[in-house]
């Protein structure tokens, strides 16, 4: 995935993320699913794979202030941005660590999270290895990843029409005007996903792939935008 320029990307992420309503919708589900699955008073240990700017970290955090949140993410540029945030989040450790070529830790996570992620590995056996080499015994596992190639011209207009109606015309311009980059981006991206470069799974490949790797499908359904997320609640057996 060396034509894609992370750096670049995780400058415009936050910005993108936080207008895009499927996005917004994703992080509520998600969220909702782990109040229902851990228990909010205990005292867990989570891990994100492939953090990112932190954003469903962040909600963890807030969520289950007695737990721990390990995070793990490979871009520096996405590492500083993070950090900047999460400087008052007594909660969340924060590591540079590649799923690929580094291990995690063994058996040492209750809970383990991964959004958007798997599909732009190089290697999506060695990282689900990784995961779950990094679980405990009986330890969930929440994973949603994209499944169909992004739309990239529907998906800004779906963005700018809801942000236009929100936030209104000015916003909506400079919303244009400083996401180009992650735009460009994102184009790159669905190129390398229709040459496919980037693996991508129905529904029913991406649950053989977990269960492939001893994982118990617990839930499953699609969402996002144009129904193209794939979205597992998994547990260890």
């Amino acid at each position: 995935m060396n034509e894609i320029d992370w750096d670049k990307y995780a400058q415009e992420y936050d910005r993108i993320c936080h207008a895009n309503p499927y996005y917004l919708e994703l992080m509520s589900k998600i969220r909702s699913d782990l109040v229902s699955y851990m228990d909010v008073n205990k005292s867990l240990h989570f891990a994100d794979y492939g953090a990112g700017t932190g954003n469903l970290a962040m909600i963890i955090s807030n969520e289950f202030k007695s737990s721990i949140i390990d995070c793990y993410e490979f871009n520096q540029s996405f590492l500083d941005l993070f950090n900047e945030k999460a400087q008052q989040q007594n909660n969340i450790m924060i590591h540079k660590l590649d799923l690929i070529t580094e291990k995690l830790p063994q058996e040492k996570y209750d809970c383990g999270v991964m959004v958007h992620v798997l599909n732009v590995l190089p290697d999506q056996d060695i990282a689900l290895k990784n995961i779950y080499d990094s679980l405990r015994p009986g330890a969930f596992f929440f994973v949603a990843d994209i499944g169909k190639p992004i739309n990239v011209l529907k998906w800004s207009l779906k963005i700018c029409f809801y942000n236009l109606k929100k936030n209104g015309f000015m916003d909506t311009i400079n919303l244009i005007r400083s996401t180009r980059n992650a735009r460009l981006q994102n184009k790159i991206v669905s190129k390398l996903q229709k040459k496919g470069l980037i693996k991508m799974h129905s529904m029913d490949t991406f649950k053989n792939l977990l269960q492939a790797h001893r994982f118990n499908v617990l839930y499953s359904s699609t969402e996002y935008y144009d129904k193209i997320d794939n979205y597992c609640i998994a547990r260890k057996v």
